[in-house]
C-alpha cells in the first residue's frame, strides 16, 4: 500500500485486504470488499513469481462477479532468467510450484 501511494496512486483508491491467510482467502475477502463498494474493476498486484497462482485463484473466485480484474507484477528477489544459479530463487520456485499443484487440487472444481 505504501509503495502504491509513493508511486502516485491516490490513497483513497487503495483498498488493502488485511484478513487473508492464503491466496484463496485474499481473493474471497477482496471480492467482498469490492462488492460492498460497488467497484467494477481492480488491479491485482503480487510478486512476479506468485502471479500464476494468484491469477488462477482470482479467476476462479471472480468468474461470476462481473468485476474486471487486471494483473500487475511487483519486482521480487526471484531471478527468472537464472533461477538455477540463485538459492533463494530455487526455493521460491519450488515452493510456488508445490503450492500451485496444491491449489489446483483444492480449488479446480470450485
Amino acid at each position: 500500500m505504501k509503495q502504491a501511494a509513493e508511486l502516485g496512486v491516490p490513497e483513497d483508491s487503495i483498498i488493502a485486504e488485511e484478513q487473508a491467510y492464503s491466496t484463496y482467502t485474499n481473493a474471497t475477502y477482496t471480492k467482498e470488499l469490492l462488492k460492498e463498494r460497488d467497484i467494477r474493476s481492480a488491479i491485482i498486484v503480487t510478486n512476479d513469481y506468485h502471479m500464476r497462482r494468484t491469477k488462477f485463484i482470482f479467476e476462479k473466485v471472480y468468474h461470476d462477479s462481473n468485476i474486471n480484474l487486471t494483473y500487475a507484477t511487483a519486482p521480487s528477489h526471484y531471478q527468472f532468467a537464472t533461477w538455477w544459479n540463485d538459492e533463494e530463487s530455487k526455493q521460491m520456485l519450488w515452493k510456488e510450484y508445490v503450492k500451485l499443484v496444491g491449489y489446483y487440487f483444492l480449488y479446480w472444481n470450485k
